[in-house]
This record gives structure tokens, C-alpha cells and sequence, in this order.
């Protein structure tokens, strides 16, 4: 991936993007889910740490229609590979930091979510 911009570069980029999020992504990203409800189901606090994460119960529990309607079939194909793929692209100096402003964005978008659907 060194040297100047090149369609195999793209090609390249594109492929890893893409492979990383089918296979990785919805894994992460239902962990995230199942380990952000065990925070909220323990009131945000430090004891929680220490109390076992109900996986079985939180998985059934779950609302799927936002995480597979959403989360998988809107984010990764439209925003994550992208991304990733953009990242990818980028010199490796570089590619730590965007990862960073990556997060910041997601952040926000998620914040912008979660006060839309309080509404």
C-alpha cells in the first residue's frame, strides 16, 4: 500500500474494508450492544463491573429490528466500509488518528440518534 494512489490501492482498500466489516463488525457490534444494557441494567455503576453479564437474557431480549435494520444494513454498508475503506488509504501514520476522529463521529451520531428516538 506504499507509494501514490492507484486503482489497486482502492481495490485493495475496498476488499479489506469490506471483508473486516461483514465477518468482525455485526460480532463487535452486538457486543457493544448486549455490554452498553448490562451498564444501563446496572444504573452505570462501578458494582456492575463485577456482576456477571447476563448474555442469554440480554441477546433474546434485544431489539433486533434496530440492530439488523440499522445498525448492520444501514451503518456498515454506508458509513463503515467507506470509511474504513478511506482509512485504508491512508499513509499508517495517519490512520491511527482518523480511527480517532472515526470514534468522535460515531459518538456523535449516536448521541444525535438517541435524542431523535427520545422524542
Amino acid at each position: 500500500m506504499k507509494g501514490g494512489f492507484t486503482p489497486n490501492k482502492l481495490l485493495v482498500a475496498f476488499a479489506i474494508s469490506t471483508c473486516m466489516n461483514l465477518i468482525y463488525a455485526p460480532v463487535m457490534m452486538t457486543l457493544h450492544k448486549i455490554t452498553d444494557i448490562h451498564i444501563l441494567d446496572n444504573g452505570g455503576t462501578v458494582l456492575g463491573l463485577f456482576r456477571p453479564i447476563q448474555f442469554s437474557k440480554i441477546f433474546v431480549n434485544m431489539d433486533w429490528g434496530v440492530q439488523w435494520n440499522f445498525v448492520f444494513k444501514k451503518t456498515i454498508p454506508f458509513f463503515w466500509i467507506p470509511a474504513h475503506t478511506f482509512t485504508f488509504l491512508l499513509p499508517p501514520d495517519y490512520q491511527v488518528l482518523f480511527a480517532a476522529v472515526l470514534g468522535i463521529v460515531l459518538g456523535v451520531l449516536l448521541a444525535i440518534a438517541s435524542l431523535k428516538s427520545a422524542k
